[in-house]
């Protein structure tokens, strides 16, 4: 019985000890572990503080599944891919005064947007052909993009933080929003500096039906200091830049006034046709040659040797005109009206609404 005792007592302080060694080792591996539960908790904690602090911290916790823009530098002669956000306020900063209200500014931000995209493959987009490769170029053959270094260069000390708050607001106020209509990406969300008065269709000026960029009265360009420039050129200027573009001109010093508007302007004020000698080239031929502001221009001799060329309006008037979109952003109108009164037809939708290719 003795024996039979302390066999007993010692088998049980064996048990007792390995069940200390035991636990001991259990809290230690559980102590250096992370509780699945517990960060799951965190971040939910943390995802609902955020939703109810600041709208961008929720934009950019979603950064790793936005799509990149391959962009061409130009200067650089190099592609880099930027995330689409960043590169819509590259392009909204650099095309539109950030002195513009935040609707107008707002309604840059979707059309830029919409334009990338429409160049993105993966959304049925075709890249451009001036890009080397990339889906955009930084320059004006697209749009015009600069980084945020760069960016920050045009503004003074002052203005900076009360101006990159105020893009970065036009933008993720309306992150991955992009113009469709029925129910497809648009692919030509065109826009430009001032209208004449009244935008003109894209049938009038690139020759190609496109149903919602059509002929728009835009209020208020007049207002603009720029919106009518005079173009002075000696008469030797003139002569020598239209016979070097087009030698069948033949045109002298002294027959320089055979050149004339031909017929009758399209409804938004864009000269059709241009006579010069026996040769009729289109307006926007002419602008092009001369640089000019915009393609409704009026063109008379004040004397014998020199040449005024008086235009109004700035830019290809096709689509969305930028000052038009402030006088309306001023007049209490927000960035959706804007945008359904230049592109006609159109909805706003999100970009996850899109079908991948």
């Amino acid at each position: 019985m003795k024996n039979v005792r302390f066999n007993f007592q010692f088998r049980s302080i064996k048990f007792l000890i390995f069940i200390v060694i035991f636990g001991t080792l259990i809290f230690s591996i559980t102590a250096v572990m992370p509780s699945c539960n517990n960060t799951a908790n965190n971040n939910i904690s943390n995802t609902n503080k955020f939703n109810m602090a600041d709208d961008s911290i929720i934009h950019n916790s979603n950064a790793e599944s936005e799509p990149s823009v391959s962009v061409f530098r130009v200067k650089e002669n190099k592609k880099e891919d930027i995330e689409l956000e960043e590169y819509v306020r590259g392009v909204v900063a650099t095309e539109m005064p950030i002195e513009y209200n935040v609707e107008a500014l707002k309604a840059q931000a979707v059309a830029s947007r919409t334009y990338a995209v429409a160049h993105m493959e993966c959304f049925g987009g075709v890249k451009s052909s001036k890009a080397k490769g990339a889906n955009v170029t930084d320059n004006t053959d697209c749009q015009v993009y600069n980084d945020k270094e760069d960016i920050l260069k045009m503004w003074t000390a002052k203005e900076s933080n009360e101006n990159w708050s105020k893009l970065n607001k036009a933008v993720s106020e309306t992150q991955g929003e992009i113009l469709t209509y029925n129910n497809d990406l648009v692919l030509e969300p065109l826009f430009f500096s001032i209208s004449t008065g009244k935008t003109d269709s894209c049938k009038d000026i690139f020759n190609s039906e496109v149903p919602y960029l059509q002929s728009i009265i835009s209020e208020g360009e007049a207002s603009e200091p720029n919106y009518k420039k005079i173009k002075k050129v000696s008469v030797k200027g003139f002569v020598d830049t239209i016979n070097d573009a087009y030698p069948k001109a033949k045109l002298t010093y002294k027959s320089a006034s055979n050149v004339s508007i031909n017929g009758d302007k399209t409804s938004g004020g864009t000269v059709k046709q241009v006579k010069i000698g026996n040769c009729y080239i289109s307006g926007v031929e002419f602008r092009s040659l001369f640089s000019l502001r915009s393609a409704d221009f009026s063109i008379n001799f004040p004397d014998k040797n020199n040449v005024n060329i008086t235009t109004v309006g700035y830019g290809h008037n096709v689509g969305m005109s930028q000052w038009g979109s402030n006088v309306m952003a001023k007049s209490n109108k927000n960035y959706i009206e804007i945008l359904t009164h230049y592109y006609k037809g159109v909805k706003i939708k999100k970009l996850s609404d899109l079908k991948k290719y």
